[in-house]
């Protein structure tokens, strides 16, 4: 890494959500390196690549239960995937306590709080 910087300044480190460009040398193609991409420290244990992962889920009075196998799109930084709902752990308070374990559904008409599994086609 020649250097990184956050709104136009120089800065030595950066973490998870910022905002940043960097500048790499030693990369022969650069079309290799895409915007989102994580990167990790060399010799150290890498970021791991999931298609599974667990996600508290706000639902604003949606107009139909959500269940499992529920389709829907996750939109994190500059990437839009289609996901699925593969599993409800169970509904919560707005801090994380646990109400339910393992709802059949979440209701409509009502907003909810939820721990769920999410599953993508591809890491």
């Amino acid at each position: 890494v020649k250097g990184i910087e956050r709104q136009n300044t120089a800065v030595k480190e950066a973490f998870a959500g910022d905002n940043i460009e960097m500048g790499i040398q030693g990369i022969s193609d650069p079309n290799v390196l895409q915007i989102g991409q994580v990167v990790c420290s060399l010799g150290q244990i890498p970021v791991k690549m999931t298609s599974r992962f667990q996600a508290h889920l706000i639902t604003f009075k949606s107009q139909r239960p959500i269940t499992m196998g529920y389709p829907c799109v996750l939109h994190i930084h500059v990437l839009t995937v289609p996901c699925v709902i593969s599993k409800l752990v169970a509904l919560v308070t707005p801090s994380l306590e646990v109400e339910k374990k393992k709802p059949k559904c979440l209701p409509k008409d009502k907003s909810v709080n939820a721990l769920v599994e999410i599953a993508v086609d591809k890491p």
